[in-house]
């Protein structure tokens, strides 16, 4: 019995309470991969709880399913499905009870739990590593609202489509999903043609930021007086990395944003120059060579600091 057929046995013999869990600041292959297997999985009645603890950003909230995510769990769960999250510490809990634990994750670091883990770093995002699951259970079953949020997660984590581990993989799981009664250009529309004004002021103060270092990385600073002033929050910036990455010649680029005193959130990208989730993994993170975050305290000067000089020092070794 291979790693999916284990999973599918171990979930349709589960009779109890079965809590399905991503990481804490939301992206669309954590929220995809909730509700894909939520939105699935209720349609066999089972005693079900989607669970992310901090709130939907709003360009997924048109998600079939996200307004019956929960942001606090049970007490206790008979099986949790850990999606998309390296570590259980990932999903902002340090209470959670359960039984049988089940990973289902494509970053390259991380735990593993039990037998059931399955994990792919080569898997373009963790939605399709969720569809193999849901495609051995019941094809029949995988409907428009369950294609809808793994479509949605496959789209963001590729970036478009423009980076992958494996683009066959890739493009192999979209073209099965699109046949599933979905509308992938209203999806990609409402997702990436659908900011709000003040997003723009948010990116306008971001980009006064803009630094370039050594001609080798690049990075923006978003700090919390940004977001009084323009009424957002960091779910409102989780694209803006792209803009110092895309400068020319750059091969990391870097968002720092400010969220809560003397405390950071990190985000790294990256032209396949350094493993940077091997340098993520150092401050406690991780995720991907060329996508990866981490979280530190300290102020504005020695984070940054810290983290250019680690990364600067990875760019020169690999010469």
């Amino acid at each position: 019995m291979n790693d999916v057929a284990r999973i599918v046995k171990r979930i349709k013999d589960e009779d109890g309470r079965i809590g399905i869990i991503s990481h804490f600041d939301p992206d669309g292959d954590a929220i995809g991969s909730v509700l894909g297997m939520y939105n699935f999985l209720k349609k066999f009645k089972k005693n079900l709880d989607p669970i992310l603890k901090d709130e939907i950003p709003y360009l997924f909230k048109f998600l079939p399913g996200s307004d019956e995510v929960k942001s606090s769990p049970a007490e206790y769960y008979d099986l949790l499905l850990l999606l998309d999250a390296s570590d259980i510490t990932r999903t902002g809990f340090d209470n959670l009870k359960f039984g049988d634990l089940v990973r289902i994750d494509h970053h390259k670091t991380g735990t593993n739990y039990s037998s059931f883990d399955y994990l792919n770093e080569n898997a373009p995002s963790t939605t399709v590593l969720v569809l193999d699951i849901l495609r051995s259970y019941s094809e029949k079953d995988i409907t428009r609202e369950v294609a809808e949020p793994l479509y949605a997660g496959l789209l963001t984590d590729t970036g478009g489509f423009r980076y992958s581990r494996d683009f066959s993989m890739a493009f192999s799981a979209a073209l099965y999903l699109s046949g599933k009664g979905i509308d992938c250009q209203e999806i990609a529309q409402k997702i990436f043609l659908r900011k709000k004004l003040q997003v723009f002021k948010l990116l306008a103060l971001a980009l006064e930021t803009l630094t370039v270092v050594e001609d080798r990385i690049a990075y923006i600073v978003l700090r919390k007086e940004f977001f009084e002033a323009t009424g957002t929050d960091s779910s409102d910036s989780q694209s803006f990395v792209t803009y110092p990455l895309s400068v020319d010649d750059v091969a990391v680029g870097i968002k720092f944003t400010e969220a809560g005193d003397n405390f950071w959130k990190v985000s790294l990208r990256g032209k396949n120059r350094v493993d940077l989730a091997e340098i993520a993994e150092e401050f406690g993170g991780g995720g991907h060579k060329n996508a990866a975050g981490l979280r530190m305290e300290g102020d504005e000067n020695t984070v940054v600091s810290t983290v250019l000089s680690r990364i600067l020092k990875a760019l020169k070794s690999e010469k």
